[in-house]
């Protein structure tokens, strides 16, 4: 009877014990968030004022995703519209992605129809191209919306997967040209990237290992950077030594070709069959080794 009184007693102590620390965690917690909260606010405010408004616009992504992640929408929805006011200042790039970070608050705040208005906005007036976005899971709920369904074949249609690539005449850095419409009968890879972009680097070794492997077999790449520093770009293709073919205007997101591909992010790779057909978009790493073999392979 003994032992059992002391188990009756010591077992509530236990129970309060760990709700109380459970309790001091999530206080700690909060705690750190609000610091951290506190000092991307701040940060983002100096270097405004500092007109570093590239940094700034870093720290309120970073903001904004933390508010998105824990739950408080409405302060991620006020950080989203201010990344679009200063984003205007900083660049004449109209970034489809603020659109999209609008639309996903309004969603987190239940509010269907104003994601669905901004989600369009950032297709048709942007360009969003970014077709496996619209699989995530947290669209399940509205992807039989039809409104839905069009904006995601308004995005497919603006891709052009399916249609005859889109036709242009670029000067290469080596003074030779090149025209898209006079490619029939090899597989093209158009790759837009820039020096400063990080995916786009870490996709440069699989990109030498597919066209070392398959340009004897008729595969042409055409990396077309958005650079708008000399020295940069040329101090990064001395140092990796990229084989196939590489244009610059020196014109970053002004760029005739990245304009007539509608071009919003980097990297972006598009990738042609035979006939001229776009086949394949934004694909990397050894889905994108696997669809150019395939397309080699095709008669």
């Amino acid at each position: 009877m003994k032992r059992r009184t002391w188990i009756l007693v010591l077992v509530p102590v236990a129970i309060a014990l760990s709700l109380a620390a459970a309790k001091m965690v999530q206080t700690m917690q909060q705690r750190q968030q609000m610091r951290q909260i506190r000092d991307l606010q701040n940060e983002a405010s100096t270097l405004r004022k500092e007109e570093k408004l590239v940094e700034a616009l870093d720290k309120l992504e970073q903001l904004q995703v933390l508010f998105t992640n824990t739950g408080r929408y409405q302060d991620a929805l006020a950080t989203s519209f201010t990344m679009e006011e200063w984003a205007q200042a900083a660049s004449e790039r109209k970034s489809p992605w603020n659109y999209v970070r609008i639309a996903e608050a309004y969603l987190g705040l239940g509010n269907r129809e104003q994601y669905l208005d901004w989600m369009e906005k950032a297709v048709n007036e942007r360009s969003f191209l970014k077709l496996d976005y619209f699989q995530d899971e947290r669209l399940r709920a509205i992807k039989d919306d039809p409104r839905f369904r069009r904006i995601v074949a308004a995005c497919s249609a603006q891709i052009g997967v399916g249609q005859m690539a889109r036709d242009f005449s670029i000067s290469l850095l080596d003074g030779s040209s090149f025209q898209m419409s006079a490619q029939k009968g090899k597989v093209i890879l158009i790759d837009f990237w820039d020096v400063r972009c990080g995916p786009c680097r870490k996709e440069m070794p699989n990109l030498k290992e597919i066209y070392k492997d398959f340009k004897g077999r008729g595969l042409e790449i055409i990396g077309i950077s958005l650079d708008t520093e000399k020295e940069l770009l040329e101090s990064y293709l001395k140092e990796t030594a990229l084989p196939w073919k590489i244009a610059c205007s020196m014109n970053g997101w002004s760029d005739d070709t990245a304009k007539l591909y509608k071009i919003s992010a980097t990297p972006s790779t598009w990738l042609i069959d035979r006939e001229g057909i776009v086949r394949y978009y934004d694909l990397r790493g050894a889905e994108l080794r696997q669809a150019v073999e395939q397309l080699i392979n095709e008669s």
